[in-house]
């Protein structure tokens, strides 16, 4: 089994909460194991910021899911959502 690619998008419950915040809770987040390739943040429209997140792992069961999960249960996190996902 190979490496994986993932983009994860996360996005927050409207335009005032604190992005940066979000960014250092994801930080935070990432389970050993799992690497953080990337991490910016992109305007969507009228002020609201998301937070684009790209991971390398293993190509294992369960895959990106329990890393996505966790990113949902950030304070203030609306969504997190795989956008992407392919082999290394």
């Amino acid at each position: 089994m190979g490496d994986v690619i993932v983009l994860i998008r996360v996005m927050p419950e409207d335009v005032g909460v604190d992005i940066e915040a979000i960014r250092e809770e994801i930080k935070k987040r990432i389970p050993e194991g799992v690497r953080l390739r990337g991490l910016e943040t992109k305007d969507i429209a009228f002020g609201l910021r998301a937070v684009n997140v790209v991971i390398q792992m293993k190509d294992s069961a369960g895959g990106p899911d329990a890393v996505q999960q966790s990113f949902e249960k950030i304070p203030h996190v609306q969504s997190a959502e795989i956008m992407d996902m392919g082999l290394l």
